[in-house]
Protein backbone atom coordinates (compact mmCIF):
# COMPACT_ATOMS: atom_id res chain seq x y z
CA UNK A 1 0.00 0.00 0.00
CA UNK A 2 2.82 2.71 0.99
CA UNK A 3 4.55 1.53 -2.29
CA UNK A 4 1.42 2.53 -4.62
CA UNK A 5 0.97 5.45 -2.71
CA UNK A 6 4.31 6.83 -2.95
CA UNK A 7 4.17 6.00 -6.52
CA UNK A 8 0.57 7.72 -7.43
CA UNK A 9 1.30 10.33 -4.71
CA UNK A 10 -1.21 12.33 -2.18
CA UNK A 11 -4.70 12.47 -2.42
CA UNK A 12 -4.82 9.29 -4.41
CA UNK A 13 -7.98 6.44 -3.17
CA UNK A 14 -6.20 3.43 -2.87
CA UNK A 15 -8.67 0.47 -2.18
CA UNK A 16 -7.50 -3.13 -2.35
CA UNK A 17 -10.22 -5.74 -2.78
CA UNK A 18 -10.27 -9.59 -2.63
CA UNK A 19 -11.56 -11.02 -5.61
CA UNK A 20 -12.63 -14.91 -5.97
CA UNK A 21 -11.41 -17.02 -8.86
CA UNK A 22 -13.78 -16.87 -11.94
CA UNK A 23 -16.15 -14.00 -10.49
CA UNK A 24 -16.45 -10.92 -12.65
CA UNK A 25 -16.64 -7.70 -11.02
CA UNK A 26 -17.94 -4.39 -12.32
CA UNK A 27 -15.46 -1.52 -11.30
CA UNK A 28 -17.06 0.82 -8.82
CA UNK A 29 -18.19 4.26 -10.48
CA UNK A 30 -15.53 6.49 -9.42
CA UNK A 31 -16.75 9.57 -6.51
CA UNK A 32 -16.29 13.17 -7.66
CA UNK A 33 -13.08 14.21 -6.76
CA UNK A 34 -12.39 16.01 -3.62
CA UNK A 35 -11.52 19.87 -4.28
CA UNK A 36 -9.97 20.24 -1.01
CA UNK A 37 -7.57 17.31 -1.70
CA UNK A 38 -6.57 17.71 -4.80
CA UNK A 39 -4.64 14.38 -6.46
CA UNK A 40 -1.13 15.42 -7.50
CA UNK A 41 0.06 13.75 -10.54
CA UNK A 42 3.23 12.10 -9.27
CA UNK A 43 5.40 12.30 -5.75
CA UNK A 44 7.47 15.21 -6.87
CA UNK A 45 8.20 18.28 -3.85
CA UNK A 46 6.10 20.86 -5.79
CA UNK A 47 2.60 18.45 -5.96
CA UNK A 48 3.30 17.70 -2.68
CA UNK A 49 3.71 21.18 -1.34
CA UNK A 50 0.68 21.98 -3.03
CA UNK A 51 -0.82 19.33 -1.55
CA UNK A 52 0.17 20.19 2.28
CA UNK A 53 -1.39 23.50 1.58
CA UNK A 54 -4.57 22.91 0.51
CA UNK A 55 -4.69 20.12 3.38
CA UNK A 56 -3.23 22.81 6.07
CA UNK A 57 -5.18 25.68 4.59
CA UNK A 58 -7.87 25.66 7.86
CA UNK A 59 -5.68 23.86 10.92
CA UNK A 60 -5.86 26.11 13.80
CA UNK A 61 -3.14 26.82 16.13
CA UNK A 62 -0.39 26.12 13.58
CA UNK A 63 2.09 28.93 12.59
CA UNK A 64 4.15 27.83 9.99
CA UNK A 65 4.65 24.43 8.50
CA UNK A 66 8.01 24.29 6.38
CA UNK A 67 9.39 21.48 4.12
CA UNK A 68 13.20 21.17 4.80
CA UNK A 69 15.90 18.99 4.19
CA UNK A 70 17.98 17.53 0.91
CA UNK A 71 14.69 16.18 -0.68
CA UNK A 72 14.26 19.76 -2.00
CA UNK A 73 17.46 19.56 -4.18
CA UNK A 74 17.22 16.28 -6.62
CA UNK A 75 21.01 16.93 -6.74
CA UNK A 76 21.40 16.07 -3.07
CA UNK A 77 19.07 13.31 -2.23
CA UNK A 78 18.82 9.82 -1.71
CA UNK A 79 16.68 7.04 -2.15
CA UNK A 80 16.75 7.17 1.55
CA UNK A 81 15.76 10.56 2.20
CA UNK A 82 12.89 11.56 3.67
CA UNK A 83 11.17 14.82 3.21
CA UNK A 84 10.70 16.98 6.42
CA UNK A 85 7.79 18.53 7.30
CA UNK A 86 8.52 20.58 10.72
CA UNK A 87 5.14 21.82 11.90
CA UNK A 88 5.50 24.57 14.75
CA UNK A 89 2.49 25.20 16.30
CA UNK A 90 1.07 27.30 19.02
CA UNK A 91 0.43 25.05 21.93
CA UNK A 92 1.28 21.60 23.15
CA UNK A 93 3.20 20.16 20.30
CA UNK A 94 2.48 16.47 22.49
CA UNK A 95 -1.44 16.49 22.26
CA UNK A 96 -2.98 13.89 20.50
CA UNK A 97 -4.33 15.95 17.53
CA UNK A 98 -0.47 16.24 16.33
CA UNK A 99 0.14 13.10 16.34
CA UNK A 100 -3.43 12.16 14.48
CA UNK A 101 -2.05 14.75 11.78
CA UNK A 102 1.37 13.53 11.62
CA UNK A 103 0.17 9.79 10.89
CA UNK A 104 -2.33 11.55 8.41
CA UNK A 105 -0.16 13.36 6.59
CA UNK A 106 2.37 10.25 6.64
CA UNK A 107 -0.51 7.68 5.06
CA UNK A 108 -0.84 9.88 2.44
CA UNK A 109 2.95 10.37 1.81
CA UNK A 110 5.02 7.67 3.18
CA UNK A 111 8.37 9.45 2.72
CA UNK A 112 7.05 11.83 4.93
CA UNK A 113 8.76 12.41 8.09
CA UNK A 114 7.22 15.12 10.44
CA UNK A 115 8.12 16.51 13.13
CA UNK A 116 6.09 19.12 15.41
CA UNK A 117 7.42 21.85 17.63
CA UNK A 118 7.20 25.42 18.47
CA UNK A 119 8.72 28.30 17.39
CA UNK A 120 9.41 29.69 21.04
CA UNK A 121 13.31 28.84 22.18
CA UNK A 122 13.51 26.76 19.23
CA UNK A 123 17.00 28.37 18.01
CA UNK A 124 18.66 27.54 21.45
CA UNK A 125 17.19 24.26 21.75
CA UNK A 126 17.64 23.03 18.24
CA UNK A 127 20.27 25.18 16.71
CA UNK A 128 20.82 23.29 13.38
CA UNK A 129 17.26 22.59 12.94
CA UNK A 130 16.70 26.34 13.42
CA UNK A 131 19.68 27.39 10.46
CA UNK A 132 18.58 24.66 7.90
CA UNK A 133 14.34 26.06 8.41
CA UNK A 134 15.98 29.36 7.78
CA UNK A 135 18.34 28.33 5.05
CA UNK A 136 16.25 25.16 3.03
CA UNK A 137 12.61 25.86 2.87
CA UNK A 138 9.58 25.59 1.17
CA UNK A 139 6.24 26.76 3.30
CA UNK A 140 3.45 25.52 3.33
CA UNK A 141 1.65 26.85 6.06
CA UNK A 142 2.13 30.45 7.75
CA UNK A 143 5.15 32.34 8.12
CA UNK A 144 8.69 31.55 8.81
CA UNK A 145 11.40 33.96 8.47
CA UNK A 146 14.29 36.14 10.35
CA UNK A 147 11.38 38.28 11.62
CA UNK A 148 9.60 35.25 13.04
CA UNK A 149 12.58 32.89 14.34
CA UNK A 150 15.40 33.98 15.87
CA UNK A 151 19.24 32.79 13.85
CA UNK A 152 20.74 31.03 16.43
CA UNK A 153 24.41 32.72 18.32
CA UNK A 154 27.40 31.41 17.24
CA UNK A 155 27.72 29.69 21.25
CA UNK A 156 24.76 27.88 20.75
CA UNK A 157 25.46 26.18 17.91
CA UNK A 158 29.00 25.37 19.35
CA UNK A 159 27.32 23.41 21.98
CA UNK A 160 25.11 21.75 20.18
CA UNK A 161 27.78 21.09 17.53
CA UNK A 162 30.15 19.19 20.69
CA UNK A 163 27.39 16.71 21.63
CA UNK A 164 26.41 15.93 18.67
CA UNK A 165 29.63 15.45 17.00
CA UNK A 166 30.42 12.53 20.10
CA UNK A 167 26.97 10.95 19.32
CA UNK A 168 28.09 10.75 15.76
CA UNK A 169 31.50 9.45 16.35
CA UNK A 170 29.76 6.71 17.97
CA UNK A 171 27.43 5.81 15.70
CA UNK A 172 29.86 5.70 12.83
CA UNK A 173 32.41 3.23 15.36
CA UNK A 174 29.16 1.17 15.76
CA UNK A 175 28.83 1.14 12.31
CA UNK A 176 32.37 -0.23 11.67
CA UNK A 177 32.70 -3.02 14.01
CA UNK A 178 29.11 -4.51 13.98
CA UNK A 179 28.23 -4.26 10.25
CA UNK A 180 25.28 -6.08 9.16
CA UNK A 181 25.91 -9.25 6.86
CA UNK A 182 25.37 -8.14 3.71
CA UNK A 183 25.40 -4.43 4.48
CA UNK A 184 23.83 -2.04 1.43
CA UNK A 185 26.57 -0.30 0.23
CA UNK A 186 24.17 2.58 -0.79
CA UNK A 187 22.37 2.82 2.58
CA UNK A 188 25.72 3.19 4.34
CA UNK A 189 27.26 5.80 1.82
CA UNK A 190 23.44 7.61 2.34
CA UNK A 191 24.53 7.54 6.24
CA UNK A 192 28.15 8.40 6.24
CA UNK A 193 27.34 11.15 3.49
CA UNK A 194 24.51 12.72 5.85
CA UNK A 195 26.73 12.88 9.15
CA UNK A 196 29.96 14.52 7.39
CA UNK A 197 27.30 17.17 5.41
CA UNK A 198 26.19 17.88 9.02
CA UNK A 199 29.76 17.96 10.45
CA UNK A 200 30.73 20.69 7.87
CA UNK A 201 27.30 22.20 8.06
CA UNK A 202 28.44 22.57 12.16
CA UNK A 203 32.09 23.89 11.37
CA UNK A 204 30.81 27.01 9.30
CA UNK A 205 27.69 28.26 11.08
CA UNK A 206 29.91 28.08 14.13
CA UNK A 207 31.99 30.84 11.72
CA UNK A 208 29.54 33.12 11.32
CA UNK A 209 28.32 30.92 7.68
CA UNK A 210 24.60 31.59 6.67
CA UNK A 211 24.10 28.54 4.17
CA UNK A 212 23.79 25.10 4.78
CA UNK A 213 22.48 23.77 1.67
CA UNK A 214 25.20 20.30 0.69
CA UNK A 215 26.40 21.87 -2.30
CA UNK A 216 26.66 25.34 -0.65
CA UNK A 217 28.73 23.35 2.47
CA UNK A 218 30.78 21.14 0.05
CA UNK A 219 31.76 24.31 -1.98
CA UNK A 220 32.62 26.31 0.73
CA UNK A 221 34.99 23.18 2.02
CA UNK A 222 36.42 22.51 -1.25
CA UNK A 223 38.00 26.10 -1.02
CA UNK A 224 38.76 26.28 2.96
CA UNK A 225 42.30 26.39 2.84
CA UNK A 226 42.41 27.23 7.05
CA UNK A 227 42.60 23.44 7.84
CA UNK A 228 43.11 20.46 6.01
CA UNK A 229 40.91 18.34 4.11
CA UNK A 230 42.91 15.32 2.59
CA UNK A 231 39.64 13.38 3.07
CA UNK A 232 36.98 15.67 0.76
CA UNK A 233 37.99 13.81 -2.05
CA UNK A 234 36.80 10.46 -0.98
CA UNK A 235 33.56 12.29 0.78
CA UNK A 236 32.11 13.52 -2.27
CA UNK A 237 32.90 10.21 -3.87
CA UNK A 238 30.95 8.95 -0.95
CA UNK A 239 28.06 10.94 -1.85
CA UNK A 240 28.07 10.34 -5.50
CA UNK A 241 27.63 6.40 -4.24
CA UNK A 242 24.97 7.68 -2.22
CA UNK A 243 23.50 9.57 -5.03
CA UNK A 244 23.62 6.63 -7.15
CA UNK A 245 25.56 9.41 -9.60
CA UNK A 246 27.87 6.75 -10.20
CA UNK A 247 27.61 2.65 -9.16
CA UNK A 248 28.90 1.75 -5.92
CA UNK A 249 32.48 0.18 -6.28
CA UNK A 250 32.71 -3.94 -7.35
CA UNK A 251 33.86 -4.70 -3.80
CA UNK A 252 31.17 -3.68 -1.55
CA UNK A 253 32.27 -4.67 2.15
CA UNK A 254 35.38 -2.46 1.57
CA UNK A 255 33.13 0.44 -0.27
CA UNK A 256 31.62 0.51 3.12
CA UNK A 257 34.47 0.94 5.44
CA UNK A 258 35.74 3.71 3.13
CA UNK A 259 32.53 5.52 3.43
CA UNK A 260 32.34 5.60 7.24
CA UNK A 261 35.52 5.53 7.91
CA UNK A 262 35.53 8.64 5.77
CA UNK A 263 32.89 10.02 7.44
CA UNK A 264 34.58 9.32 10.57
CA UNK A 265 37.29 11.29 10.03
CA UNK A 266 35.44 14.28 8.51
CA UNK A 267 33.56 14.29 12.02
CA UNK A 268 36.71 13.85 14.10
CA UNK A 269 38.41 17.12 12.62
CA UNK A 270 35.23 19.71 12.74
CA UNK A 271 35.43 18.31 16.46
CA UNK A 272 38.82 19.02 16.98
CA UNK A 273 38.56 22.14 15.59
CA UNK A 274 35.26 23.39 17.63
Amino acid sequence: MACLRAALGPGQEVRIERVEPGVERRPRPRSAPDEASPSPGGPDVGAIARWLRVRLAHAASIDAAVLTGSALDPEATTRFSDLDLVVLVDGDPTHPRWLALARDLGAHVPSLAVAVDTRAGLSGRAPLLTCRLLCEQMVVAGRLDGATLAWPAPADVRAQAGFWAQDAIALLWQRLTHLPEPADPLREAALAGKLAIDALRFRYLVQGARETAARAVLARAAGDTTWGTPWLADLVGTLEVAREHQPPPADAPRSIVASLTTALVCVRAVAAAL
